[in-house]
């Protein structure tokens, strides 16, 4: 027993050697990209017009502007430091929530009077550093603690073009991705406790305080959050309730989510206006409900997926996976594969928000990908989870646990 668990530890101590690798040579490409960086986007100058703004900017017609009046508006002046108030009334004008800026008010607060790509880097950098750990973990769990499908999401998605370019993007699409991550996670998490019998009903302070938590900051980082828990949550919701045949953990969870939104609206009450009454708001309801553009919207982000984080080979990983089934279905095997509930509400939830951003996001060329990063990495997990589970099948692989 004693000898059986030394090696299991050896093997273990293996993969966490291989990851740390792997994330080191992630980071160290993405420092690369970041120090390569050239010029700003315009919506990255708004990050620091809006979180550093301290003079209220105003030109009148003609009126000439000298150089250090004009860049006063994009740093934090000295003795001007760590004023949330005002980074949250410059949000309640624009279209988006205030907990990304406060972050990079902070940031820019500790290099008064200096602008630099740095300031947005270094938080994009930290960010990246985490997420890589929290998709690694998720794949983990997702595959039935099968070190090596983790290592594999991990290696393959961690340098694709769609990750590099969301470290370089200074806005909060980063941080929104960490926070799509750990719901995805806490949520997983749960039903595998309930699966195994550990849970008969969702604990407050192991399970629903830690989820109400995470969509509070989720929801006040970017209002796409909501649209991902939305799907999440109605095939978590479905799951729970087929499943225990009551009620009763699914009010609690549904209490504990509307607590998190109430207090996240009384913390940034311009929320309700900025989804539904503002500009953008409006604009994403016309592109939902135009049926004439789904198509082609569809086609955009799709072909954004296949290029920035498959590198034009997602038609082989789905040419493959349909051959697979093909052959399964001929052997009669098609009937022993098995998938845990758990991929069906991760499925449910990834399609649901993709599908949506689709048809609700800005067509922005290449830079739209910031949209649909928080679930790329969860496309490509779920694709090769597909397919090991069908070679598994097909060709004798070796069997992945189940959840």
């Amino acid at each position: 027993m004693r000898e059986w668990l030394e090696q299991g530890n050896r093997i273990k101590r293996k993969y966490v050697v291989i990851f740390l690798i792997i994330w080191a040579v992630q980071m160290a490409a993405a420092f690369y990209f970041c120090v390569q960086k050239q010029g700003f986007h315009e919506d990255e100058y708004y990050t620091y017009y809006s979180t550093a703004r301290t003079n209220g900017f105003y030109v009148e017609d003609g009126q000439w502007m000298d150089r250090d009046t004009y860049r006063n508006e994009f740093v934090v002046l000295p003795g001007q430091e760590f004023q949330y108030g005002l980074v949250k009334q410059v949000q309640s004008w624009d279209v988006h929530p205030p907990l990304y800026y406060w972050v990079f008010h902070t940031a820019a607060s500790l290099v008064p009077g200096v602008f630099s790509k740095w300031i947005g880097l270094s938080i994009n950098l930290a960010l990246w550093g985490v997420n890589i750990v929290l998709l690694a973990y998720l794949a983990y769990r997702m595959s039935g603690r099968n070190e090596w499908m983790a290592l594999l999401v991990t290696a393959f998605y961690g340098l694709s073009p769609a990750a590099m370019s969301g470290v370089v993007f200074i806005r909060m699409y980063e941080m929104l991705t960490t926070f799509v991550l750990l719901c995805a996670i806490l949520h997983v998490r749960a039903a595998e406790h309930m699966l195994a019998g550990k849970w008969e009903k969702l604990p407050v302070l192991r399970c629903l305080v830690p989820m109400a938590a995470v969509t509070y900051l989720g929801f006040l980082t970017q209002y796409y959050y909501f649209i991902y828990l939305f799907y999440l949550a109605a095939a978590f919701g479905v799951w729970m309730l087929w499943r225990e045949r009551k009620i009763r953990n699914c009010l609690r969870y549904g209490v504990s989510q509307t607590v998190a939104f109430l207090l996240a609206y009384l913390t940034y009450p311009s929320c309700l206006g900025q989804m539904f009454r503002g500009q953008r708001g409006a604009q994403a309801t016309e592109n939902f409900f135009d049926l004439s553009n789904t198509l082609e919207r569809f086609g955009f982000f799709y072909e954004l997926l296949d290029e920035y984080v498959f590198g034009k080979m997602l038609p082989a990983f789905l040419l493959l996976l349909v051959l697979l089934a093909v052959t399964a279905y001929r052997q009669g095997s098609l009937r022993k594969i098995r998938y845990s509930p758990l991929y069906a509400i991760l499925s449910f939830a990834v399609l649901g928000y993709f599908l949506t951003v689709s048809k609700t996001a800005l067509l922005l060329g290449d830079t739209s990908n910031r949209y649909q990063l928080p679930v790329y990495g969860m496309i490509v997990l779920l694709l090769f989870q597909a397919v090991w589970k069908m070679g598994n099948v097909c060709l004798k692989m070796p069997a992945l646990r189940e959840n």
